[in-house]
């Protein structure tokens, strides 16, 4: 996709972590910039938390914080200027955000007999064109396609064993700073077998803030794990899964979910099978800026990308956001 660039990076946690340093120096650079104007703690705070974090990711995923060395080597900066970027939702004090909304599809309601996960990427405009399609190869651990915000070890993707992720933030009012970030937990997802080894790690992490990571595979599991600090819940639903930005396992829903819902359920009941095609889900996440937009921009907060993943055929589809009905396909190839 054009302004997107796609690399790949394999070998040992280190070798992966500077050869992502190297490539991505500048755009890390970028990144934390624009990262410390949004955070507001003095800098010996954020440092003390940046520390925590560290300590939290040697203990609980040591080969990250030996790639995240790496990255720190290899676009020579300090480690905590990329452990800031890992834990960047952690560390901004106001974490009302209200942007990004997902669905996983099961096999038997999609158009094509996949599982597919989707998501609209809501977040600052200053991001556009910073963000970067890669494939990562860990020495024996599953091989994986994600896009990412340069210096980051994980976010949005899916792996070569047919798992993949997708991201919802929640409001959490005191984020735990023993806890592991988001972003190291979606990587941590990516390095599972399946979704319900997903399932199994995230309840067992210790977690920094909440979240819903909606998991799928390839085997036609689908969940929304809605996360706190202190607790996991489950969300399933018969031929699709959706979320945004509420805590549905308490009873919340926002406007944007239910008009993304209603969309959902009359693209399915216009086809005479009753299932999703692909170009009705791709129109879904399209619902311009009325009352509760999906598709937002371009102002404040606004739709960076559209992914598609399919998780049947290992493929990933990125579109340029809000402006944009194109999509580019990356596949993970053996």
């Amino acid at each position: 996709m054009p302004g997107v660039t796609t690399l790949s990076f394999q070998g040992t946690p280190r070798e992966i972590g500077r050869q992502h340093g190297r490539a991505l120096a500048e755009p890390i650079r970028q990144v934390l910039r624009e990262y410390r104007s949004m955070w507001d703690q003095a800098p010996v705070e954020l440092e003390a938390l940046c520390a925590r974090f560290a300590q939290t990711v040697d203990e609980h995923v040591p080969h990250l914080g030996e790639e995240m060395r790496g990255i720190a080597e290899g676009a020579e900066l300090p480690v905590s200027s990329i452990v800031a970027i890992n834990a960047r939702t952690e560390l901004l004090t106001d974490l009302r955000i209200s942007e990004c909304t997902a669905v996983g599809v099961g096999s038997h309601a999609k158009l094509g007999n996949d599982t597919v996960l989707a998501q609209n990427w809501d977040w600052s405009p200053a991001f556009r064109g910073l963000t970067r399609v890669v494939t990562v190869r860990p020495a024996g651990r599953p091989a994986m396609k994600l896009l990412i915000e340069p210096g980051m070890v994980g976010k949005i993707g899916l792996n070569d064993a047919g798992v993949g992720v997708c991201l919802n933030f929640l409001y959490t009012e005191t984020p735990n700073p023993d806890g592991l970030p988001v972003h190291v937990l979606l990587r941590a997802v990516l390095e599972c077998t399946t979704a319900q080894a997903a399932d199994d790690m995230i309840s067992q992490a210790p977690r920094a803030a909440a979240a819903n990571f909606l998991v799928g595979d390839a085997g036609n599991q689908l969940v929304s794990l809605e996360t706190r600090p202190s607790r996991v819940d489950r969300l399933r639903g018969r031929d699709y899964v959706a979320h945004t930005n509420s805590f549905n396992a308490d009873g919340e829903r926002c406007g944007r979910q239910w008009e993304f819902e209603q969309a959902l359920r009359a693209f399915r009941d216009a086809n005479p099978d009753q299932l999703l095609s692909p170009a009705a889900l791709r129109r879904s996440f399209t619902i311009p800026n009325v009352e509760f937009p999906v598709c937002r921009g371009p102002y404040g907060t606004e739709t960076i990308h559209t992914i598609i993943l399919n998780l049947s055929q290992r493929r990933m589809l990125v579109s340029g956001g809000a402006a944009s009905r194109q999509f580019d396909t990356h596949t993970l190839t053996a």
